[in-house]
């Protein structure tokens, strides 16, 4: 009905005048905000078609071309021919049907933003924007999601917003030498202070925060350098980082995330850093138009959002040996051989790689782990017990399988993470123990997980009769035969449960019940695998397989544990499990993953063996001051070989 209302007025051609053109404008705004609202409902195809019907109704001048000045009536259609141009190159869904759905996406993503670039470059319809305040341009926080090497398509973007606004890429003047241009080399000896900046808009309750505001405190404290916290959001609460005894945190609050606003810039300028450092550059989209720009003489990255920047004004990533193995598998060098699908790690970041010993991070212990642990006392999980209560019941009354203790096969990541590719072991280990119960998560209060959910079900449900056919279980080439694998499929599935929304301890209880926690690929998981090693849970997770750090199989190597349990484990272990004692949690290949994952629900012991590994050397990835030394030196040693050498390797 508001396409319709919008068609009536808009009668006549986009480049017109008067009250049609007034209409023609309405009807382009209701399909930009269709477009999103699709977008939001899991519709990308439908959301996309409407961005390319705005973009066909943007307004245009005499001249043939779409319209950039900043005259005529307001709304998202005035102005924004290059924003409107933007949102459709760059949308991307965050849901995929299939492999080849992934390949398609990705094409029209580079296709359509190198397109745009050059249209905008030779003013063939698109010029750049005048300011930034009036639209909300796209980020590229889900292009990671799609498990492939993001350095070209990162490079890509950064020539399109290069185009549609220029001053996000200045040089910012800086006070020391009073003109354009980075401040001089800095002179002054190894021992004065390093002012140095960190700029997030997620230091709150947040996934970055839990990460990295633990270094940022730690710095504060140390006489050698000077902290300044600054907030590209307005959100703030009890774990924003804030002056304190003994601190030299200076907080500096940014006007509506402020990139390339020349104020704000100045302000951030007139700090005088030395360093300024990203810990999640691309989760929010301040952040990235920020880092564009070159505000101090060392700029530097993090892992809070693990995809390289594609920008020339960042040159260190800062990660860690851990979680890059140079045999393709992670973990700090687990034995096998790659997968064939494996590349440098280098050859997918646009910085120079900055690989410390340790994590990188600070995180503190999770509230209620130690406890968990210690006591057994979890908080209850009602929606899970429900799901699981009447295969007790029917187990006891001898009709239905196994012994009625299901094991509880917990991969709770956002639904954004589960790729195609990750479809094969998710259905292998359904089909290959029936106490095997898959728990995802899913946020139910959203019409876009509604989606997800139904969309994550059909494709099990096909990966599912795939592998019976595969097995030789059952063939295709009858009516009959392709029945009974469908509903072999339909009995696997009833054993996938979604719970919604969990609170903190909730969901540090759900891994603790777990019996094995999956890590996913291509994009594995980070804060989640930590909190569950928090709780002593076994995570199985495949490095070679994962296109982003390989975060899991290092906090294994951290723990002494990437190669297996060991021989002093595997001594303690019960005898029933000796014999499993030397499957690694670190897999290899898919068939590695879904075996390690599979021994895991079949055996107590092995898994009793394995919490009891994690939980004796689990305290060596909380509260980690080596992670503190190593970024006090690489921002020492950075920050005073600025202008001798454009580039440092830690510890040469």
């Amino acid at each position: 009905q508001r396409l319709r209302d919008a068609h009536f007025l808009g009668g006549a051609p986009p480049d017109s005048t008067g009250p049609a053109y007034n209409g023609t404008l309405v009807l382009c705004d209701e399909h930009v905000s269709m477009a999103s609202e699709l977008a939001d409902l899991g519709l990308p195809s439908l959301a996309a078609s409407h961005l390319e019907s705005a973009l066909s109704l943007a307004p245009v001048n005499a001249s043939g071309r779409l319209e950039s000045s900043s005259t005529g009536p307001a709304g998202k259609c005035t102005q924004a021919a290059g924003a409107i141009a933007a949102q459709d190159a760059l949308f991307i869904p965050r849901f995929f049907t299939s492999e080849s759905n992934v390949a398609q996406w990705r094409h029209r993503f580079d296709t359509r933003v190198f397109e745009v670039t050059r249209m905008c470059r030779q003013r063939e319809g698109i010029r750049p924007l005048e300011h930034l305040s009036s639209y909300a341009l796209p980020g590229t926080f889900d292009l990671v999601y799609m498990g492939q090497n993001d350095m070209a398509s990162m490079r890509l973007v950064s020539n399109l917003y290069k185009c549609l606004y220029p001053p996000l890429f200045q040089n910012i003047v800086l006070p020391n030498n009073g003109g354009l241009g980075v401040k001089a080399p800095n002179e002054e000896t190894f021992s004065s202070v390093v002012r140095v900046g960190f700029l997030s808009a997620h230091f709150r309750r947040h996934s970055v925060c839990k990460l990295f505001c633990g270094v940022v405190t730690a710095l504060s404290h140390d006489a050698r350098f000077q902290v300044h916290v600054i907030l590209a959001s307005a959100v703030e609460d009890e774990w924003t980082p804030r002056s304190a005894s003994g601190s030299s945190v200076s907080v500096l609050r940014l006007p509506n995330g402020g990139g390339g606003v020349p104020e704000a810039a100045r302000r951030v300028a007139d700090l005088g850093l030395d360093a300024l450092v990203f810990p999640d550059i691309g989760m929010h989209q301040a952040t990235y138009m920020w880092a564009a720009a070159r505000h101090a003489p060392v700029q530097v990255m993090a892992w809070g959002h693990p995809v390289t920047s594609g920008l020339a004004s960042i040159d260190y990533f800062v990660t860690s040996d851990l979680f890059h193995d140079r045999g393709g598998l992670g973990g700090g060098g687990a034995t096998a051989a790659a997968d064939p699908r494996a590349e440098s790690h280098e050859a997918r970041f646009s910085e120079q790689l900055v690989h410390f010993d340790s994590t990188g991070f600070f995180f503190p212990w999770p509230d209620g782990a130690a406890e968990m642990v210690k006591n057994g006392s979890l908080p209850p999980l009602p929606e899970l017990e429900m799901k699981l209560e009447p295969l007790r019941v029917r187990a006891a009354a001898g009709t239905g399988p196994g012994d009625g203790h299901a094991r509880v096969v917990a991969c709770p990541q956002a639904l954004m993470k589960f790729h195609p590719d990750f479809d094969e072991p998710l259905a292998r280990i359904l089909l290959g123990d029936s106490r095997a119960h898959l728990v995802l998560l899913h946020d139910h209060r959203r019409p876009d997980h509604k989606f997800w959910r139904t969309r994550l079900l059909e494709r099990l449900r096909n990966s599912v009769k795939s592998q019976i056919h595969k097995a030789g279980k059952k063939t295709p080439s009858s009516k009959g035969t392709a029945e009974r694998a469908a509903t072999e499929a339909e009995e696997a599935l009833k054993r996938v449960h979604f719970l919604g929304h969990l609170d903190p301890r909730q969901f540090l209880a759900l891994m603790r019940r777990a019996d094995v926690v999956l890590d996913p690929y291509p994009f594995g998981g980070g804060v989640s695998t930590l909190e569950g090693l928090a709780v002593c849970a076994p995570v199985v997770t495949a490095p070679a397989l994962q296109s982003v750090p390989q975060l899991a199989a290092g906090m294994y190597a951290r723990m002494g544990l990437a190669r297996g349990l060991g021989a002093t484990w595997t001594a303690a272990a019960p005898e029933a499990a000796r014999a499993n004692a030397s499957v690694s949690l670190v897999a290899r290949n898919v068939d590695d993953y879904v075996a390690a994952a599979l021994e895991l629900v079949a055996s107590p012991g092995l898994r009793l063996a394995w919490r009891k590994a994690i939980c004796a050397a689990r305290h060596l990835l909380f509260d980690d001051r080596d992670s503190v030394d190593e970024w006090a030196e690489f921002l020492v040693m950075s920050t005073n070989a600025f202008g001798r050498s454009p580039r440092w390797h830690l510890g040469e």
